[in-house]
C-alpha cells in the first residue's frame, strides 16, 4: 500500500514538473537568466571576500616576519655595540699602557724557540688566566718592542674580564706594527710560520691608515680563523701614539656563534632563512651561500648582488633591501612560489638583517591561513549539484540525443532516425534533422560521384599535380604525386607546399608561384628538390569576382632531360672541336711531312761536315716537327669518341690534352699550368670517356676563376684501389655560403652572372656514376681546389 502511494505521489510530481517544462521557451529563458544572474552575484561576492581575506592574511605575514627581522636587528645592534665598546676600551688601555711603559728589559718568562720566534713560558699557570704572544723571527727585538711586551702584559686581566662578561667573544688580542701579537686566552701559536707578519692579516689591514684614514672602529669581512675556530669576523680599533700608527686592538666573533645565537629561527618553516649582509651586498652570513673550507686567513668576499646564478627578480629584491631601512619585499622563484623578505638595519653598523620565507609554508607552520568561506562554498556546491541534475534530466538529455544524431550524420550515416518527445522546439528540431538527413544523403552521393570523376581525371595527368589555396596550403593531390612523396594524402592536406615537398619554412628559391598570384596568369619555373630538377607550371583559377580561388601546380622531373641536353651540347662541342682539329691536321700534315723529309735529307747531305752549329739546327727542326705532329695526334685523339666499353684509359694523357685545348684562354689570362703526376701514367681500367668532360669542366672553371696572372695546379696519383685527381687554382675562391651547395643545380658563384650553375652538378653526377666522390676545399679570395677520387677499376652494373 505504501509503495503504491509513493508511486502515485511521484507520478503527480512528474506531471506537475512536466506542466511547467512543457510551457513555451519563455520559461527556459527566464530560468537561464535567473541561474546566470545568481552565479554571477555569488561569484563576485565570493571573489571579493576571498580577496579581502587574502590581503588580511598577507598583511599578517608581513607584520609577523617584519617583527622577527626587527627583533634580530635590535639584538644584534646591542650585542655588536657592546662588543665594539669592549674593543674600544681595550684599545684605550693598551694605548695608555704603551705610552706609560719605560721598562726595556725582557722578563725571564719570555723565551726564544729554536726557529728564533719569541714565546711566553707560563710554567704551571693556567692558560685561561694568561695571554700568549707571538713575535716573528724575521723582526729584530728592539727596546720599543720590549716596552710593548711589558705594557700589554698588564692587559691580561682586562681581556679575561671582557670574555667573561661577553660570551660571544672568541679571542681578544693586540697586534703592533713591529709584528708583535698578544692573544687572550692563551693558546699554542706554533701554527704561525716563524716569519709570519700580522700586518698582512685581514684584521690588521682593515684598520691600518691606508684603509682606515678616519681612525674609526671597523669590522672585517668574514675570514678563516688562524686558530681553527672556522669563519670569524673581527672588530678592529687602530692604536695611535699621537699621529704614529702603532697597531690594532681586536676582538673575534665566530659566525657559527652569531648564527646559533641570533640568526636561527624555528618559526620560519623548513625553507625559511635569516641572513646578515653588509649594505654594499657583501655576505657576512647566508645559509644559502656557504663559504668553502678555506686556508687560514682567507677572506670571504662574496657579494650576493653580483652572484651569477641569482634570479633577476631575487637580485632586484636584494638590491631594494640594501637600499632601505626596513620593510618587506616579495618575489616569485622558478617554481612560482611566493617569497617574502623582511629586512631591518642593524643600528650603528652598515649591516642589514634579512628574514626570507616561503609564504605558503609559513602560513601552514604558523596557522595564519584562514578559510572563511568553506561552509558557504559547501552549501553552494550542493545547490549547484541539485540544479545540474535537474537541468541534465530536463534539458541536457534531449539535446545530447540531437548532438549525437548530428555527429552520426556528419560521419555519413544519413539513415539514422530517432524521435524525441519533449519540448515543442526540440521535437520540431528533431523532425528537421530527419528531413535534412535525407536531403544530405542524396546530395552527398551526387558529390561523391562527381568527386570520383574529377579525381580520375586528375590521376590520369602525367607528373605531380597539386591543388593549392591562395595561402599555399595543399588541398588535393593526384596519385603520382602521392607515390612520388611516399606519404598519405591526408597527412599532406593543409600543409604548406614548400613544407610538405621540400621540408622548408619559406617559399622555394626560384618558385614563380608568387608571380602567378600577383599577375593572375600562368607561370613556370625550375627548382631543385634533392638530386632532382623539377619543372613546375602554375595555373591560377579565377572565381567570378576576379579573385584567385585555387592554384593548380603541375610538377615534372626533368633531371634526365637537362642531363641529356648538357651532354648533347658537350658532344656537339667535342664534335666541332674534332671536325676543326681534323681539318687543321689534314692541312698541316703535308707541310710537316715535307719539312720532316727535308730535314732527314738535309741531315744526310751534311753528315760529312763537322759543323756542330749546323747539326744542332737540323736536330731542332726535326724535334720541333715531331712535337707539332704529337700535338696534332693528341688533338685528334681527344676529339675522337672512344669506344664505350674501352678496356682502359690514360688519364695523364687526357689531362695533357685538356691543357692543350685550353691554351688559348689560359695564354690570354697569362695563366701557368703546373702538373704533378706519378712517373707512370695514371691508367683507368674501364671507359674513361667521362674523364674528358670532368677534367674539361674543372679546368675551365679554374681558368674562369682567375682574373689575370695565376697558376693552375693539377695533381694525379693512385694507391692500390683509388685514383686521386685534383685541380687547384689561386683565383677568387668560393664564398662560404656557396660552398655547401656548390654542387646543386642552378647554383653558381660566378659574380658575372654568365654561368648556368649546371657544370659542377653534371661533373658530380658523372663522378658518382663512376662510384667516385668529389670534394671542394676553398678559401674565399685565395684559392679553390676540387679533388675527385675514383676506383681504378670500373664498377660494373651501374
Amino acid at each position: 500500500m505504501l509503495c503504491r502511494l509513493h508511486g502515485i505521489r511521484k507520478a503527480l510530481q512528474m506531471i506537475w514538473i512536466r506542466k511547467i517544462l512543457d510551457r513555451k521557451s519563455l520559461v527556459s529563458q527566464i530560468l537561464l537568466i535567473f541561474l546566470l544572474f545568481n552565479i554571477v552575484v555569488v561569484t563576485v561576492f565570493t571573489a571579493y571576500i576571498t580577496e579581502q581575506d587574502r590581503k588580511a592574511t598577507v598583511k599578517n605575514v608581513k607584520d609577523s616576519i617584519q617583527t622577527i627581522a626587527s627583533e634580530k636587528a635590535n639584538i644584534l645592534s646591542l650585542v655588536i655595540g657592546q662588543i665594539q665598546k669592549e674593543t674600544e676600551g681595550l684599545a684605550a688601555f693598551a694605548t695608555d699602557y704603551m705610552l706609560e711603559e719605560t721598562n726595556t728589559e725582557l722578563p725571564a718568562s719570555y723565551l726564544k724557540e729554536k726557529d728564533n720566534t719569541l714565546y711566553r713560558d707560563l710554567g704551571k699557570s693556567a692558560a685561561s688566566q694568561h695571554s700568549s704572544i707571538f713575535f716573528p723571527a724575521v723582526e729584530r727585538l728592539s727596546p720599543d718592542t720590549v716596552k710593548n711586551i711589558n705594557a700589554t702584559e698588564k692587559l691580561d686581566r682586562l681581556m679575561k674580564n671582557m670574555i667573561e662578561r661577553n660570551p660571544y667573544i672568541e679571542w681578544a688580542y693586540i697586534a703592533t706594527e713591529d709584528g708583535f701579537l698578544r692573544l687572550f686566552p692563551s693558546c699554542p701559536i706554533d701554527i704561525y710560520d716563524p716569519n709570519h707578519l700580522q700586518k698582512n692579516d685581514p684584521f690588521y689591514l682593515a684598520a691600518n691608515p691606508q684603509n682606515n684614514p678616519e681612525r674609526k672602529t671597523v669590522w672585517t669581512n668574514p675570514y678563516v680563523d688562524y686558530l681553527g675556530k672556522g669563519w670569524v669576523i673581527t672588530c678592529s680599533v687602530p692604536l695611535y701614539e699621537g699621529n704614529r700608527f702603532v697597531g690594532v686592538a681586536c676582538v673575534d666573533v665566530c659566525l657559527d656563534t652569531l648564527n646559533n645565537q641570533f640568526l636561527k629561527d624555528f618559526r620560519l618553516g623548513e625553507d625559511g632563512i635569516v641572513y646578515l649582509l653588509q649594505d654594499n651586498g657583501n655576505v657576512i652570513y647566508h645559509p644559502g651561500i656557504v663559504p668553502p673550507d678555506g686556508i687560514r686567513g682567507q677572506t670571504f668576499l662574496t657579494n650576493i648582488v653580483t652572484e651569477k646564478n641569482l634570479l633577476p627578480q631575487y637580485k632586484y629584491a636584494l638590491e631594494r633591501i640594501l637600499g632601505g631601512n626596513r620593510g618587506v619585499i616579495s618575489y616569485q622563484d622558478k617554481a612560482s612560489k611566493n617569497h617574502m623578505i623582511a629586512h631591518a638595519e642593524v643600528v650603528g653598523q652598515p649591516w642589514v638583517v634579512g628574514v626570507e620565507i616561503i609564504q605558503n609554508q609559513y602560513l601552514q607552520l604558523n596557522n595564519l591561513e584562514k578559510n572563511n568561506l568553506w561552509h558557504f562554498t559547501l552549501i553552494l556546491l550542493l545547490v549547484y549539484v541539485i540544479i545540474a541534475i535537474f537541468l541534465y534530466r530536463q534539458y541536457s538529455r534531449p539535446f545530447d540525443k540531437l548532438v549525437n544524431r548530428a555527429k552520426i550524420i556528419s560521419e555519413g550515416n544519413f539513415d539514422y532516425e530517432e524521435p524525441i518527445y519533449n519540448y515543442t522546439e526540440i521535437q520540431i528540431l528533431s523532425e528537421a534533422f530527419n528531413t535534412m538527413s535525407a536531403e544530405m544523403k542524396e546530395y552527398t552521393e551526387s558529390l561523391i560521384q562527381k568527386n570520383r570523376e574529377i579525381q580520375s581525371v586528375i590521376d590520369s595527368i602525367g607528373g605531380m599535380l597539386m591543388f593549392l589555396s591562395p595561402a599555399l596550403n595543399i588541398t588535393n593531390m593526384n596519385e603520382k604525386g602521392i607515390a612520388a612523396l611516399g606519404k598519405d594524402q591526408e597527412k599532406m592536406r593543409g600543409k604548406k607546399c614548400y613544407e610538405a615537398l621540400m621540408g622548408g619554412c619559406e617559399i622555394c628559391k626560384g618558385c614563380a608561384i608568387q608571380e602567378a598570384l600577383r599577375t593572375k596568369s600562368a607561370q613556370f619555373s625550375r627548382i631543385v628538390r634533392g638530386d632532382d630538377i623539377l619543372q613546375n607550371m602554375y595555373y591560377p583559377i579565377i572565381d567570378s569576382n576576379g579573385q584567385i580561388n585555387e592554384i593548380i601546380v603541375q610538377s615534372q622531373k626533368i633531371t634526365k632531360q637537362v642531363m641529356l641536353e648538357k651532354e648533347m651540347a658537350q658532344k656537339e662541342k667535342m664534335s666541332e672541336i674534332g671536325g676543326l682539329t681534323a681539318a687543321i691536321a689534314h692541312e698541316l700534315k703535308n707541310p710537316l711531312a715535307v719539312i720532316k723529309g727535308s730535314s732527314y735529307l738535309l741531315a744526310a747531305y751534311t753528315k760529312q761536315y763537322q759543323d756542330e752549329g749546323l747539326r744542332e739546327s737540323i736536330d731542332t727542326i726535326m724535334q720541333s716537327t715531331q712535337n707539332a705532329e704529337d700535338v696534332i695526334y693528341n688533338l685528334l685523339d681527344f676529339s675522337s669518341p672512344s669506344l664505350r666499353e674501352a678496356s682502359h684509359g690514360n688519364i695523364t694523357k687526357i689531362v695533357e690534352q685538356v691543357i692543350l685545348l685550353t691554351k688559348r684562354n689560359s695564354i690570354a689570362k697569362n695563366i701557368k699550368f703546373v702538373t704533378e703526376f706519378n712517373p707512370n701514367p695514371l691508367i683507368y681500367e674501364g671507359n674513361a670517356e667521362p674523364f674528358k668532360n670532368i677534367t674539361m669542366n674543372l679546368v675551365s672553371n679554374a681558368i674562369h676563376a682567375i682574373s689575370d696572372g695565376g697558376t693552375i695546379t693539377i695533381r694525379g696519383y693512385s694507391d692500390e684501389e683509388q685514383m686521386i685527381l685534383s685541380v687547384k687554382d689561386d683565383g677568387r675562391g668560393v664564398e662560404e655560403p656557396f660552398q655547401k651547395k656548390i654542387f646543386e643545380p642552378f647554383v653558381t658563384a660566378d659574380p658575372s652572372g654568365l654561368g648556368t650553375g649546371m657544370g659542377l652538378w653534371i661533373t658530380k653526377t658523372m663522378v658518382e656514376k663512376m662510384h667516385g666522390t668529389i670534394h671542394l676545399d676553398s678559401k674565399a679570395g685565395k684559392e679553390t681546389e676540387f679533388t675527385i677520387s675514383i676506383p681504378l677499376k670500373q664498377v660494373k652494373g651501374r
